[in-house]
């Protein structure tokens, strides 16, 4: 069977290009913009294509959601649809039904740079504004608060900072959400007989976190800025409801307090988690 392109929503006006145009521009490089698990080409003037492994259509609703309830700049939506199936051998992509699917998201480009490649040249004043402006948009984020832990639209958790849980749940309460990650730490850990289960579940024994809507990977190289102000957030993949200091932590995963830049978002959170993030390490060094 030959893969279909199927257009799950567009903008009005706006028609899609479809996957195999899109493909065949992207084998131009000057087409391809930075991107790491997946790919991002620009088709036209103003607007790029996201596609690839693990892009999902969760991505383009958590953007739309944002832009439809907040004032946090994130690329707008013009459509998105999948493209397959395609056999394993073919497309080594997210499974939908059995079958493997690409997801193509169609955006308008954002204005400007990635804050990691603009940082050098940002004066003090201009890394002020956008720190407020961030700082900002946090607050924003917060006031959506959840009932549950997982993705849009009571949907699983989908963070791959633990693997361990993934496509796991949506979970009622953090109390729930912390036995399933003590279970993944100690299963993971494999520690042949050792009785570590009352340790692991009392570093996680704090279950009273608010529950609100998360980006899940807030880093410079997802911040867009221009002239001093915040021209977009990119990148709401891992995007869903958390406990309060899932944020926080994230964004000092893998670069940790050494790293200038990220010490310069931390500072950006209306609130620090200190003990939170310790205990995050913790589990992460194994998950």
């Amino acid at each position: 069977m030959s893969p279909k392109f199927t257009v799950l929503w567009a903008a009005s006006g706006f028609t899609p290009t479809h996957p195999d145009a899109v493909q065949e521009m992207a084998s131009e490089k000057a087409n391809r913009l930075p991107a790491k698990t997946h790919r991002v080409v620009q088709i036209g003037p103003g607007v790029a294509v996201k596609y690839g492994l693990l892009v999902s259509k969760k991505e383009a609703e958590n953007m739309m959601i944002m832009a439809k309830n907040t004032s946090i700049p994130v690329p707008k939506v013009l459509a998105y649809g999948t493209f397959g199936p395609f056999p394993r051998s073919a497309r080594d992509n997210v499974i939908c039904d059995g079958q493997f699917y690409e997801t193509y998201i169609y955006m308008a480009l954002a204005k400007g740079q990635s804050l990691d490649k603009a940082w050098d040249s940002c004066t003090r004043p201009s890394r002020e504004a956008i720190s407020k402006q961030l700082t900002t948009y946090l607050l924003e984020l917060r006031k959506l608060e959840g009932s549950y832990i997982g993705s849009l639209n009571s949907g699983a958790v989908l963070d791959m900072a633990s693997p361990s849980i993934k496509s796991k749940g949506p979970f009622k309460s953090e109390g729930q959400f912390n036995t399933a990650l003590s279970n993944a730490y100690i299963t993971t850990l494999g520690t042949s007989g050792l009785d570590i289960r009352t340790f692991v579940r009392e570093l996680l024994s704090n279950n009273d976190h608010k529950i609100h809507f998360t980006h899940g990977n807030i880093k410079p190289q997802h911040i867009m800025v221009h002239n001093g102000r915040v021209t977009a957030i990119l990148d709401w993949a891992l995007s869903g409801f958390y406990p309060e200091y899932w944020d926080f932590a994230k964004a000092l995963d893998g670069d940790g307090l050494g790293d200038e830049r990220a010490v310069f978002i931390m500072n950006t959170f209306p609130q620090q988690y200190a003990l939170e993030y310790l205990v995050y390490c913790f589990l992460t060094e194994v998950l």
